[in-house]
Formats: structure tokens, sequence, C-alpha cells
């Protein structure tokens, strides 16, 4: 059961000792880099020192498949299995969040990232011309996707085999820089270059303009978990909370 709030009040974070970044794609992940080079950092009043590290596009289940690069997949992918994020959890007590968008939304800058590969190459790798057939192909049960889990669950990154969620806060993407600055007042702490601008990728045009009629049903079908659980619609968030917690 996910509590969604508008403030952090109730949260707890007075014993933490570093905060964990899980970035999911096309969620400006990129852009949340730590704000200095340096491995820690001092509380605004010098108090403590807390460290903040972002892990990347790391999984909570065992053997998460990725096509690697010698079979075709993204230049960069030379792996077969996606790291376990728990493998990084090593410092306690910790303090884990994510960014999520909404599902319409990410499928649009997925099937755009630079420069119209799709991110992770999916639109060479499955010889996708066009965001229509990206769109059948992903909500195609027989399309054998790149990284399956994030074909099954576009944020699949947050829960472990069990379907619990791993994280301490969700952040929507659409309330980011309010919400990360309400986060950084938590910890009395800047840990990250708010101003920092997100990738640009080739999506120049309102999400909503690249679907017809049909594709909104499609997505609204294969995604009905994303959209239902984190209370997303088409025409966006449906709620003006900036935080979900469990």
């Amino acid at each position: 059961m996910f509590i969604f709030r508008k403030d952090l009040d109730n949260l707890d974070v007075s014993d933490v000792k570093i905060i964990y970044f899980l970035h999911i794609p096309k969620t400006s992940g990129s852009s949340l880099e730590p704000s200095s080079p340096i491995e820690g950092y001092y509380t605004r009043n010098k108090e403590k020192k807390i460290r903040y590290f972002n892990i990347g596009h790391k999984f909570h289940v065992k053997n998460s498949y990725n096509l690697p690069k010698k079979l075709g997949g993204h230049k960069d992918f030379h792996f077969d299995f996606f790291e376990n994020a728990f493998d990084c959890y090593n410092i306690f007590p910790n303090f884990k969040f994510t960014l999520i968008r909404n599902p319409y939304d990410l499928l649009v800058s997925y099937y755009n990232h630079k420069p119209c590969n799709g991110w992770a190459s999916v639109n060479r790798i499955l010889r996708i011309k066009s965001f229509k057939d990206f769109i059948y192909k992903y909500c195609d049960e027989t399309t054998e996707w790149p990284q399956p889990l994030l074909k099954k669950n576009l944020f699949s990154q947050i829960f472990d085999e069990n379907k619990k969620c791993c994280m301490d806060l969700i952040i929507k993407y659409e309330y980011r820089e309010e919400s990360l600055k309400l986060l950084m007042d938590k910890f009395n702490l800047d840990f990250i270059n708010i101003s920092k601008k997100e990738r640009v990728n080739k999506k120049k045009r309102n999400y909503k303009e690249y679907y017809t009629k049909e594709m909104v049903e499609m997505v609204k079908n294969k995604c009905k978990f994303e959209l239902e659980t984190f209370k997303y619609s088409f025409d966006g968030s449906l709620d003006d909370n900036y935080f979900i917690t469990l």
C-alpha cells in the first residue's frame, strides 16, 4: 500500500548515513549526479556528513536479463544481466529514492532517445520505424524486448522478487524540481544540482500528440499496473502529491 503526500514531515532521516538514488530510464536520472565530486557532504549547519550515490540502472532481482552488445544489443551494454541493487547497499542506515514518470510520457521519451535509436538502441535492435511501431511492439506479448523486465513493468527496478517495493521514497517526475528541493531541505543538505538540465532528446511535441486513440488504449491495458498504482492517466498525474512512500 502506497501513501501519497505533499510533504516529508513524518519521514525520519535523522540517522541516515548515505542516500542512494535508483535511476529508472527516462526519468531525468542522468541529471541527478552529485553536486560535488567529493564522496561525502556535510549538512548545511556542519552537524554531520552524509554520502550520496547514484547507483544507476540496477534491479532488485537476480538475473535481470539484458541483450548484450555481442548479440546485437546497445554498444555500451556488454553485460548479460543487470547488477543487483542489493549489492550496493553496504552502508546502514540508508535512504533509497527514485523518480517515476507518467508511462505515456515516458514511452515517448523512450522512443525518442538520442538520436531516435530509442533508449538502449531499442529502435535499432527491433527495427522500429515509427512511434506507432514502437508502441505496437512494446504492447505485443510476443515481441522479445532487449530488457524484458522493463517491458513487463516500466518501474520494475524498484520491486524485489516478492513484488515488494524497495524504495523509501518515490518522486513523481512531474513535480521534480519542487520535490528535490523539499528532499534536500529534509536532509538539511545540498547533494544534487537541481539546476542541471536533463539530457535533451528529439521529443519536441507534447507527448499526447504522438498517440492515436487506439494507441492510448493499448498503453492503458499494457501499463495498467503502473497507471493505477501510481495514479496516472493519459492526461497526466491524477493528483498533485509530490511524494509516494510505503
